[in-house]
């Protein structure tokens, strides 16, 4: 899986995104929580996960694909911990502006989730494995979407994958972080082949 690795991602002949994260934030929305920490490095506060949304808060980039299969790599760091000692955080995927979409990364055991739907009654073929990563340093999350069927890898190991019929191209792509802090050091948006 390209990007793997210590070294920040790069841009390649499939890129369609990459996010100049040495402008601060460049475009990107979401809440106050974000910020630029220092040159190519973005920052989430520690904040609690709102009820209402799992996803928020969330920072949006100023992109949203409009092909359907797709590769969205973020590299991120836990910088600390909330409630029972855990961070929410991940990509996601084919969000409209309040951060309602797919989020995938560590939703407490809830790897791919749909917001505002429970994963069951959004996904279908739901399995999941064991990524075991240490978020100490940083750690690339990569999603995969190729016919609907998504799949989220950490450090390269599959974590989970589950069919989205809902998913449609065209919707944001972004980042959440809740309960906890995370950095950011690079995230890209690649076409899948």
């Amino acid at each position: 899986m390209p990007g793997l690795g210590n070294q920040p991602l790069r841009a390649d002949a499939q890129t369609l995104y990459m996010a100049d994260l040495s402008k601060d934030l460049d475009g990107w929305s979401g809440g106050a929580q974000w910020h630029g920490q220092e040159r190519g490095v973005i920052s989430s506060e520690d904040n609690p996960a709102a009820p209402s949304n799992p996803f928020v808060p969330h920072l949006l980039a100023p992109y949203r694909p409009s092909e359907a299969n797709i590769q969205v790599d973020a590299q991120i760091k836990v910088v600390g911990y909330g409630f029972r000692d855990e961070t929410i955080f991940g990509i996601l995927v084919g969000s409209d502006r309040q951060g309602m979409g797919y989020g995938c990364g560590l939703n407490w055991g809830r790897e791919i989730q749909l917001w505002p739907e429970d994963s069951a009654k959004g996904l279908t073929g739901f399995t999941t494995g064991n990524a075991g990563a240490d978020f100490s340093d940083y750690v690339t999350l990569t999603v995969t979407i190729r016919n609907k069927v998504m799949t989220l890898f950490i450090a390269g190991q599959m974590a989970a994958q589950a069919t989205a019929p809902g998913y449609q191209a065209g919707g944001f792509v972004g980042l959440y972080a809740a309960n906890g802090a995370v950095e950011v050091r690079s995230f890209r948006v690649e076409k899948l082949v």
